[in-house]
């Protein structure tokens, strides 16, 4: 009976084990209207938006734990619905754990809506990785965010030297990725780099094309 009793506790710690494990490495759920977004708790962490309209978004703010915040993942398979009018409506909302924002493929953001992403001032992580409008006017925009130390414009073909410079002016970055920008010169990467001693400037051109979604720019 004990040696039962024993073998049915190293079951049931198994089993408990696996749900733990699965939970982890459980997508975060997408919500494309606004329906989807009450049924969450309000300590969801992390939601995927790719398809979640303008008009929706100030649903998010009942997510008050709301750490990341992704209109990138899903790129391969539908187009962002997220507009410059999405990101104003974004940018009044309280959320007070946002730490991460994706916009990635983000077709219809442009170098205006910037300017609502720099009143965002808890993101610390800015993924902007092939949005076709981002250019170089843009990024003077986020140098008012002083916690946001990532900044991730690998593919935005807008990008150049010139930009890079801007980008120099704000010294607590820590990352700043720069692969597929095609505009962007080795030359530029290294004085980007020598103006950011204590971050790491990156312009890795293959890993971007291994990675990006399967569709042009």
């Amino acid at each position: 009976m004990k040696r039962y009793s024993q073998m049915v506790f190293r079951e049931i710690c198994a089993l408990i084990a696996l749900c733990l494990l699965c939970s982890c490495n459980r997508e975060p759920p997408s919500v494309t209207i606004k329906s989807d977004i009450e049924r969450l708790p309000v300590s969801q962490q992390s939601v995927w938006a790719r398809a979640l309209p303008d008009s929706d978004i100030p649903s998010l703010e009942r997510l008050r734990d709301l750490d990341d915040l992704d209109f990138f993942a899903g790129c391969a398979v539908e187009k962002a619905s997220i507009t410059d009018e999405g990101l104003a409506r974004l940018s009044r909302l309280s959320l007070p754990q946002l730490h991460t924002l994706a916009l990635g493929y983000c077709e219809n953001i442009t170098d205006a809506g910037l300017a609502y992403v720099g009143q965002m001032h808890t993101v610390t992580q800015l993924i902007l990785a092939g949005s076709p409008q981002i250019t170089d006017a843009g990024l003077p925009k986020l140098l008012a965010m002083k916690n946001l130390t990532y900044l991730d414009l690998r593919g935005c073909l807008g990008i150049t030297d010139r930009g890079l410079l801007t980008l120099a002016t704000k010294t607590n970055w820590q990352e700043i990725s720069l692969g597929g920008c095609s505009n962007v010169t080795n030359a530029g990467v290294a004085r980007l780099q020598a103006a950011l001693p204590n971050a790491k400037v990156r312009k890795d051109d293959i890993e971007w094309s291994e990675s990006k979604c399967d569709k042009a720019l």
